[in-house]
């Protein structure tokens, strides 16, 4: 498969699992964890490397190569430009490898801890299914990463002084809760149907996962992210 058509499949995947996520998960074909689920949530996961990559490009790079052009006086400019376009793609794609690894990173880890959270309680709710089905209904949820892209955009209105500093933790907090609260129902969904659980019972047991989502959220927005106000001030 070209890269085009992983591109096309990711983004029509991505989008039945949003627009549709009943009939997306009811005509899930029997397929292993680590190929098409696994391909998905590394694809999601990279795409908020990239959007990450793209806050911290634009938040700090872009402002250190506006300063350099505005050193550059007259027919200077012309030879200056270029070099400055040079560095700025190699610092780009440089930091897209290790801030993309880093987020690739985390959410594999996340998605796979609330998986097994999920296959858990599912399995104390007297459901069946194999923890790979856990997996699959968890990695396939992670469509609700590229909401990130939000965030980033805020990021950067901060980082040029439009917005405050306060309105972007506000907005992480909101954008965090209403995607937990999205990605709540596609596990529920998944766990109804790689579980076999009813679905009162699968809101319940998506309910503990969701929780423990909420619970990274409130360690990142009290400890982590403030720890970003000089960045993007």
């Amino acid at each position: 498969m070209s890269l085009r058509d992983k591109i096309r499949w990711y983004y029509l995947t991505w989008w039945k699992v949003m627009t549709a996520p009943l009939t997306f998960y009811h005509e899930i074909k029997p397929q292993k964890w680590d190929e098409e689920p696994l391909s998905f949530i590394l694809g999601s996961s990279w795409l908020a490397g990239l959007f990450v990559t793209i806050g911290i490009f634009c938040s700090q790079y872009l402002t250190i190569g506006v300063g350099l052009l505005q050193l550059v006086k007259g027919i200077e400019i012309l030879y200056v430009t270029p070099a400055l376009l040079v560095l700025a793609l190699a610092f780009f794609l440089m930091t897209l490898l290790i801030a993309g690894g880093i987020v690739v990173g985390f959410f594999l880890a996340l998605f796979t801890g609330l998986g097994l959270v999920l296959y858990g309680t599912a399995r104390l709710a007297k459901g069946h299914g194999k923890l790979t089905d856990a997996l699959k209904a968890v990695f396939y949820s992670s469509a609700v990463l590229q909401t990130l892209a939000i965030l980033v955009f805020i990021g950067i209105l901060v980082k040029f002084h439009w917005l405050d500093f306060s309105f972007f933790l506000m907005g992480e907090n909101v954008i965090y809760v209403l995607s937990a609260i999205y990605l709540w129902g596609l596990m529920s969904i998944g766990c109804r149907r790689f579980h076999g659980t009813g679905r009162l019972i699968s809101i319940l047991i998506a309910a503990v996962p969701f929780i423990a989502a909420l619970l990274v959220n409130y360690y990142l927005s009290s400890k982590f992210l403030p720890a970003f106000a000089p960045w993007l001030s």
